[in-house]
């Protein structure tokens, strides 16, 4: 339907959750712009390079899936715990996770489904894989934050002004 690269959709959709997530008090910080431009930079160069391997039997593609929600758990955890503002997909739920007292669970799946369904609407593919994907992210996610002891509705995200503001603090201090 479109001859566009990911990074370039990935660039679109980011820009409009961003504007979706800043009513919900989710003001972009400098992870947020990391990841909006660099997923899409990824994922067009693994797509385009072929590094990864893809199983031939469907078994060995079931385990590298399920390898890859738990990787991609864990990564959510690790980037949304450092506080730098979150992805603008991540940002919404955050925000929808504030706004509604809702577990990163419910709103991880709510929103991965609403992805789905858009996607296949604009005429992305719809696969066993995306369904499961959409299914179970959420649940995965919520376990990696309960072993990590993160609270997601208790972390705030810098933004971008914060984190301007203590560049100049920290060269202010070690000025004196």
């Amino acid at each position: 339907m479109f001859n566009r690269t990911l990074t370039i959709l990935s660039l679109y959709f980011g820009e409009t959750l961003i504007i979706l997530s800043i009513p919900l008090g989710i003001i972009p910080g400098i992870g947020t712009i990391f990841n909006m431009y660099f997923i899409g930079l990824m994922i067009d160069f693994i797509d385009k390079s072929n590094i990864i391997f893809t199983p031939n039997t469907n078994f060995g593609k079931l385990i590298l899936l399920l390898l890859g929600i738990c990787i991609l758990s864990e990564g959510l955890y690790f980037y949304l715990s450092c506080g730098l503002g979150a992805g603008p997909r991540d940002g919404l739920m955050l925000g929808l996770m504030h706004k509604f007292n809702i577990s990163v669970s419910k709103i991880k799946t709510i929103i991965e489904l609403s992805a789905l369904i858009i996607g296949t609407l604009l005429g992305g593919p719809l696969g066993f894989g995306t369904v499961i994907v959409a299914l179970t992210i959420g649940h995965t996610t919520q376990i990696a934050f309960n072993i990590g002891k993160f609270d997601a509705k208790k972390t705030r995200q810098n933004n971008l002004k914060d984190q301007f503001n203590s560049l100049f603090k920290y060269k202010k201090v070690n000025q004196e």
